[in-house]
């Protein structure tokens, strides 16, 4: 007659997956290749020059491939967010409302969150980079924001069989950079909106393909936030106009 597992064995069980999960979790990151250094040459490459790192990120994380929470996730973005919202409410000068700029930052923290759910509502993978990228002014500060996301399904095995893991890097980083007289509010607000309707669109096909009711929902959550912020960036820039 069998029995049942005892406590040493299922903790040693346990132990044994959250090892092979590790181990492919890290072999995934040097195939992903989701660094700072690819970060840095690309604000590099896409500002008037760094000045100095106010915050950086970098997070992997992994599921099987039936699961998935961003929660999280989730919270590692809002903590980088707070970070940068004081950043950029020091920087102001008087006159500069703090609470319009930390809804910038804020919009930016959305803007993540709702890339990152549309990639988890899809069963494939992204072995590319996908990079957001933003501007913030405060003052006479100009603040620049890096988001950059890649996946890749990898096969964890132990002595219990194999399972498809899906793993996800990410790499935030936010530097003060030097001022560029091409870089504008209202360039800034039209390079936001452009990036809301690509994902508007992103979005309204993921929705017609979603498989279950959880992601519909999840999904429609981030839209309606997605809309929201397209109607008042549009407005704010109308302002400017």
């Amino acid at each position: 007659m069998g029995h049942a597992p005892s406590l040493e064995e299922k903790v040693k069980e346990s132990q044994a997956v959250a090892d092979a999960v590790q181990k492919a979790v890290e072999a995934a990151e040097k195939t992903l290749a989701n660094t700072e250094e690819k970060g840095v040459q690309y604000l590099t490459a896409n500002t008037a020059g760094l000045v100095e790192r106010e915050d950086s990120n970098l997070l992997s994380f992994s599921k099987f491939s039936e699961e998935f929470s961003l929660g999280a996730l989730d919270t590692v973005v809002d903590a980088a967010i707070s970070t940068a919202q004081d950043a950029i409410v020091l920087a102001a000068t008087d006159g500069e409302d703090p609470d319009a700029l930390k809804s910038a930052a804020t919009d930016i923290g959305t803007l993540i969150k709702s890339v990152l759910a549309l990639a988890a509502s899809s069963s494939t993978t992204q072995t590319e980079l996908q990079v957001s990228f933003s501007h913030i002014l405060a003052g006479d500060t100009n603040f620049a924001v890096y988001h950059a996301y890649n996946s890749a399904m990898v096969e964890a095995s132990n002595a219990w069989g194999n399972k498809a893991i899906k793993v996800v890097t990410n790499t935030y980083l936010l530097y003060t950079v030097k001022p560029d007289p091409a870089v504008t509010q209202a360039k800034i607000y039209q390079d936001q909106l452009d990036t809301l309707f690509k994902l508007e669109k992103q979005f309204d096909d993921a929705i017609v393909a979603a498989s279950d009711e959880e992601t519909y929902a999840k999904l429609g959550f981030y839209q309606k936030k997605i809309e929201d912020m397209k109607k008042r960036i549009q407005d704010d820039l109308n302002a400017l106009t």
